[in-house]
């Protein structure tokens, strides 16, 4: 059926939608079982299987396609010369959404990569053109609340990265003589029935001087242990995901707590560079070469808290912290 060329069956009501990747029609009538998409969500945007990414060769210029990946994907350059010499190493863990585009990139400038588990998707698993007609809102509903929660997901990884960055040029700005050494994104909550806002913490290395190492990397005993300006800033984000999520089962919110983690984790990565770097808003400031920020969630148990800081501090870096409080990386 070409898009607008029929009217509802049963109410003669159609308007069209577009959600993502998805196109198509439904019926504006409320209690009307009718519609059709056009287009439906790929597989691969529903797969959370974790791949492994690794070098398989380089190409003639090496030198080139190193630096590619150094800026790419914000490595450093003595990790980089150990992916040269040994392709055994894990380049990244992504999900398919993320590394089905990512594999083209690698194309483009002549690098072969190998994944593992076996990564099949084809550019007809991406774009499958189909037209169905849907008996049921329910259908249509879930459709749209699938490519709803991926956008929400992306704006609040978008929005702590922006809050977060804001709050640590504030802090250097009103603290000069303070040495600021790590941010974190921690106090994480989530009871199947809403969200919490999680805190943004920053610390300095005089308050450990006078608490102690043993609370380097325990957010609740920092300085500044929840930053205002970051809950006030994502706290209306928060709410309305926990609308979205309302009335999903256990298994929905479990699969979305774990998506989240990720984009903190994301989060972390990008602040620890850009601010190493003093790239964007961090070149106005200056920090210490070692700042570091990561999701330090000391109220999770073993192994979640461990995990949780090796996701969102790159390794090179992880290995060099003092006073680990975590279980080392295998």
């Amino acid at each position: 059926m070409k898009l607008g060329a029929s009217n509802c069956p049963d109410c003669g009501n159609l308007y069209q939608f577009t959600r993502g990747a998805c196109t198509g029609l439904e019926c504006r009538v409320e209690g009307c079982q009718v519609g059709w998409v056009t287009s439906r969500p790929p597989k691969l945007y529903s797969d959370e299987a974790d791949y492994i990414c690794y070098l398989a060769r380089l190409p003639t210029d090496w030198m080139r396609a190193v630096a590619w990946i150094r800026n790419r994907f914000h490595i450093p350059w003595p990790h980089l010369r150990t992916y040269k010499d040994d392709y055994s190493l894990p380049l990244f863990t992504k999900k398919a959404r993320e590394l089905y585009h990512l594999r083209s990139e690698f194309e483009n400038h002549d690098i072969e990569i190998r994944i593992e588990p076996e990564f099949t998707y084809t550019e007809s698993d991406l774009n499958p053109h189909v037209e169905a007609l849907l008996t049921d809102k329910k259908t249509l509903s879930d459709l749209r609340d699938f490519i709803s929660r991926d956008s929400m997901l992306n704006g609040i990884e978008s929005a702590w990265f922006e809050a977060a960055s804001k709050a640590i040029v504030a802090h250097v700005k009103a603290h000069p003589n303070e040495r600021f050494y790590a941010g974190s994104i921690w106090l994480c909550y989530c009871d199947y029935t809403m969200f919490g806002t999680p805190c943004f913490a920053l610390n300095t290395e005089s308050q450990v001087a006078e608490m102690g190492s043993d609370w380097r990397w325990s957010p609740a005993d920092w300085r500044f242990s929840c930053i205002d300006s970051t809950v006030e800033a994502m706290q209306p984000l928060y709410s309305a995901f926990t609308k979205e999520l309302a009335g999903r089962n256990k298994a929905y919110w479990n699969m979305t707590m774990k998506e989240h983690f990720a984009i903190l984790a994301r989060v972390c990565h990008r602040l620890t560079h850009e601010a190493r770097s003093r790239s964007g808003v961090f070149a106005s400031i200056h920090l210490p070469a070692d700042f570091v920020v990561g999701i330090f969630e000391f109220r999770e148990s073993e192994p979640l808290f461990t995990k949780l800081i090796i996701d969102s501090i790159a390794p090179e870096i992880l290995a060099k912290l003092p006073h680990p409080v975590w279980s080392r990386p295998d």
